[in-house]
C-alpha cells in the first residue's frame, strides 16, 4: 500500500513538473535578439518552426549553424520570438516567457527588445520589481502554446533556472500614458518653484490608473504640483502625499518620486535626476 501511495505522489510530482514546463519558458538573447532555446530531435519538422516563428533563412542559419533539417540525432534549436509576444493571454492556451536579467538591464533597454516601444509596458508587466533588475526573471510576455506544442512534445522535462512555477495566467489592464491623473486639479496660480535633486520611492501606484505621488517638504500634503525632468523637459502632475524622509548629511534631495512617476518622467535607473517642482 504504502509503495503504491509513493508510486502515485513521483507520478503527480512528475505531472506537476511537465505541467510547469509547458507554462513557464526561459528567453535567452542571442545576436542581439530574444530567442527560445530547445532539444529536438529530427522528427521535428525544423523548417514548419522556422516559418512559424517569422525568421527568416539568413537569421535562421546565423542562430542555427548546424543542419538540424537532416539531423539524425538531437541538437539545439534557438527560434526568435519578440514578434510573437502578447501582453496578454485571454483563453489560458499560451506559455508565460521570462528573461533572467543581466547586469546593466533596465526596463528602458529590455523594451525594444521584447516587442516593447514603451518602457513602462514592460515595468507594468512587472510591477513588484524596482528599477534594479539583474538576477531577477523579467516577465516578458505571452506566447501560443500552438507554436510550442511540438517542441514540448519532444524534448525532455526540465525547469527552467530562476523561474516562477506558481503564476496564474492574467490578463493586464491598459498601461496609462498620459502626464497624470492629478492634471485636472492642478491650480498652477501660485509662484512657488523649487529645483534640485529626485529619488524614487517604491510604489506600485500609477501604472494603471496615472495616480503619480511625490514626497516633499517644501509643498502642502495634498497639493498637486507639476514636475519637470529638466533632462528632457517631460512633465508630469503628482499629488503631494508625505513629507521628504530624513536624509544623510550632506545629501541634496528636494523630492521622491513614486515608481510609475519615474517612468513618466523617462527615469529608468536608480541614479539621482534634476526635476522642477511648480504648484
Amino acid at each position: 500500500m504504502k509503495k503504491r501511495v509513493l508510486f502515485i505522489t513521483i507520478y503527480i510530482l512528475m505531472l506537476g513538473l511537465q505541467l510547469s514546463v509547458a507554462q513557464h519558458r526561459e528567453v535567452l538573447l542571442r545576436n542581439g535578439l530574444p530567442v527560445i532555446a530547445f532539444r529536438a530531435d529530427s522528427s521535428i519538422n525544423t523548417e514548419a518552426l522556422r516559418i512559424a516563428f517569422g525568421m527568416s533563412p539568413e537569421q535562421y542559419a546565423l542562430l542555427n549553424p548546424i543542419d538540424t533539417a537532416h539531423a539524425s540525432h538531437q541538437h539545439t534549436i534557438l527560434l526568435t520570438v519578440q514578434s510573437l509576444l502578447s501582453d496578454s493571454c485571454a483563453n489560458k492556451h499560451c506559455v508565460e516567457l521570462y528573461y533572467l536579467a543581466q547586469k546593466g538591464d533596465h526596463f528602458q533597454n529590455l523594451s525594444p527588445l521584447f516587442g516593447k516601444a514603451n518602457p513602462r509596458v514592460l515595468k507594468a508587466l512587472n510591477p513588484t520589481y524596482e528599477l534594479e533588475l539583474e538576477g531577477k526573471p523579467v516577465f516578458v510576455g505571452f506566447m501560443p502554446l500552438s507554436l510550442l506544442s511540438p517542441i514540448l512534445a519532444h524534448e525532455q522535462a526540465k525547469t527552467p533556472t530562476d523561474i516562477p512555477h506558481n503564476i496564474e495566467h492574467k490578463k493586464f489592464p491598459p498601461v496609462y500614458t498620459g502626464s497624470g491623473l492629478y492634471a485636472t486639479e492642478y491650480a498652477g496660480t501660485d509662484t512657488s518653484m523649487k529645483e534640485g535633486k529626485a529619488r524614487y520611492f517604491k510604489s506600485m501606484a500609477g501604472w494603471y490608473d496615472g495616480k503619480f505621488y511625490i514626497l516633499s517638504s517644501q509643498f502642502t500634503i495634498g497639493t498637486v504640483v507639476k514636475v519637470t525632468n529638466k533632462k528632457n523637459q517631460q512633465m508630469i502632475f503628482a499629488k503631494v502625499i508625505g513629507e521628504l524622509p530624513v536624509i544623510k548629511k550632506g545629501e541634496s534631495i528636494v523630492a521622491r518620486l513614486s515608481s510609475a512617476a519615474c517612468a513618466a518622467l523617462d527615469v529608468w535607473d536608480e541614479n539621482d535626476f534634476d526635476i522642477i517642482i511648480q504648484q
